[in-house]
């Protein structure tokens, strides 16, 4: 129980909190899927579906594309289970260990980063916003500049499948 209430703080820690921003920090209210990550590296979108629809697509939209979903955190659950509250907030982590694999071979400290995870969340208006560390990021912070192109293809992934996720695409315009 401890370890969830840890990994529910640590996610909820990267959820911006609605009419406080910092310098520099992406307005997820204005960003949609694809658009540049904020100087804190995150990359936010809106949705059309409520959390559950939003992750639900989202699984579909990863596992479609040969990816393996391996795991689905219900932080709203979790909270509920303990006698809080708290808006619908999901997690989807999942990966590929045939393109992972070999990126964490080559930098052990992208395990941190890896496998791919987007959070899913209700925001204080009732609006679904999805959130993930722009790909791109991870060039500098595991010096993997040589692996330019490998994050160049997961940063193309997460852009469709936020997008399809968010309602933004059905899918059959992106590869």
């Amino acid at each position: 129980m401890r370890s969830a209430l840890f990994t529910m703080a640590l996610v909820l820690a990267t959820i911006p909190t609605p009419g406080v921003q910092s310098a520099g920090v992406a307005d997820p209210d204005t960003q949609t899927a694809g658009a540049a990550a904020g100087d804190d590296g995150l990359v936010h979108t809106s949705g059309a579906f409520d959390v559950a629809q939003t992750v639900d697509r989202l699984a579909r939209a990863v596992e479609a594309r040969g990816f393996v979903v391996m795991a689905r955190i219900d932080h709203g659950a979790g909270a509920a289970r303990v006698g809080l509250d708290l808006r619908p907030s999901q997690v989807l982590i999942f990966g590929r260990p045939q393109g992972g694999t070999p990126l964490m071979q080559a930098a052990p400290t992208l395990t941190l980063d890896l496998p791919l995870k987007v959070a899913v969340y209700e925001d204080a208006h009732g609006t679904t916003r999805l959130i993930h560390t722009d790909p791109g990021w991870l060039l500098a912070r595991h010096g993997l500049a040589e692996r330019r192109p490998a994050i160049d293809k997961m940063r193309g992934l997460m852009t469709t499948v936020t997008a399809i996720a968010a309602g933004q695409t059905d899918g059959t315009d992106v590869p």
